[in-house]
This record gives C-alpha cells, structure tokens and sequence, in this order.
C-alpha cells in the first residue's frame, strides 16, 4: 500500500509564512489541464464559486481558447486558468504547440499548481498519452508541482479512490493508472495519495469541499516548494525544446 503523507493541515500552516511573498507577485495560479470532456471547466466553475467558464452539453468542446478568471478565497487571490484540450490524442505535436503559446500569454506569473483532470473511471491509453504530452510540455521539473483530479465521482472522497487505486495497484502494479501514480508520487516528498483531489456530485456543500480541498493541497505544494511555484522559464525552455524536436 502507498504510505499516506503528513496531513494537509500542516503544510498549509506552512504556507502561510510564505503567503505575503507569493501575494506581492500576483494572485496564485491554478491550470486546469486535461483532454477535452474531462471537466476542466465544470472545475474551474467550482473553483470560482460561479458558472464563469462555458460547460458543452453536447460532443464538441466549448473551450476554444485558454481563459483565466480571479477569485478571492479564504482571504487569498487566485487565478483559475482554463484551457482546450491540450492533450487530445488527435493533436499533433505542431497543433500543441500553437495552441500552448496562447497559454503562455494569459497565465499570472506565480503557477502553483498545474491540474491535470481526468473523469472517474478506467484510466487509458488516451490518458496516459495526455500524461506523457503534459510532461513533455512542461518540463519534468513541473511534476513536483501537479495535482491529479478526478472528476464526476459522485459521493466518493479521496479515500475511497486512494483504497481502490491501492487495491488495483497491489495486483496490477504495471497498470496504466500505477504507472502515472508511481511517477507523480516520485516527483516530490509527499505520496501520490496526497496528490489526488476528487471532484463530486454538483450540489453546493460538495462543491465548496471539493473547492477547500484542491486550493488548500496546491498551498502545500507552494509551500513544499519553498513558496515557489513552477518556473515559465522551464516552460518556455521546453517549449523552445518542442519546437526543435517539430522542425526536424
């Protein structure tokens, strides 16, 4: 079984000290990340606490662009960055590489934590495609700052999902899942289990659980980061990189 870190609560308390640094350079930005239809922008809206970003109901996505709102919680500016699907398996590396210079253009300059969302259920090939497109993207040195969210989980809690991830993970170690968890549990001091939020049933009191859960785990993150969030300059050097790699 994956060891479970120290509580949440005590990393936030750290975080803290380092509240007026992160403050004097902009709100704290949270990207929201992920294939199309995952409910990035469900999540962004629950974030914010309004319906800010456009929901499809129907098969072709309404997030043509990145945009970003800010909201004040708990006393502190944040800024909820939405964006298209980056990460669609019918992308080509030239496609994702214009669509994330717009991203780079929007994006406050204090990132401390990149979501990358996925529904509840059966991890696939497309997920870990858009795993393995978020990292080379972003650098490896963005892993340390990476929250997994899962979406449309209904009544489950993170540890109802971390019981059933140890129970798949016990018996198909090399499953697809595992494979994504044994690399972000490895990119930081804390356990994949504690880089885990679940996004529930749409009714107010969920909502604001959820909220409080995923900004009080990208504190500790921060905070884990000595208040430091993810450098652009690692995200344009890997974008320079992508670049290259498309050219030739």
């Amino acid at each position: 079984r994956r060891r479970r870190g120290p509580s949440l609560c005590v990393a936030v308390v750290v975080a803290s000290l380092s509240l007026d640094h992160a403050l004097a350079r902009g709100p704290a930005a949270v990207v929201l990340l992920g294939p199309s239809g995952s409910g990035k922008s469900e999540t962004g809206n629950t974030l914010l606490g309004t319906d800010a970003f456009k929901v499809s109901g129907g098969l072709e996505s309404e997030t043509l662009m990145p945009s970003a709102r800010e909201v004040d919680f708990e006393g502190r500016a944040w800024q909820v960055v939405d964006t298209p699907g980056y990460f669609d398996t019918s992308r080509t590396p030239e496609e994702l590489a214009a669509a994330l210079e717009h991203f780079a253009g929007i994006v406050s300059d204090h990132i401390v934590a990149l979501a990358f969302v996925v529904p509840y259920g059966r991890f696939g090939d497309a997920h870990l495609r858009g795993w393995r497109l978020l990292r080379g993207a972003f650098g490896e040195a963005a892993l340390k700052h990476v929250i997994l969210v899962f979406t449309a989980c209904g009544t489950r809690t993170e540890d109802a999902v971390i019981e059933e991830t140890d129970r798949l993970c016990s018996k198909s170690p090399q499953s697809l899942l595992c494979t994504v968890l044994d690399e972000l549990g490895g990119a930081s001091n804390s356990s994949a289990a504690d880089r885990l939020v679940t996004f529930g049933a749409l009714e107010p009191e969920r909502r604001w659980r959820d909220r409080a859960r995923l900004f009080d785990l990208a504190a500790s993150l921060e905070a884990e980061a000595g208040g430091r969030g993810y450098d652009h300059g690692e995200f344009l050097r890997a974008q320079a990189q992508r670049r290259l790699m498309v050219q030739r």
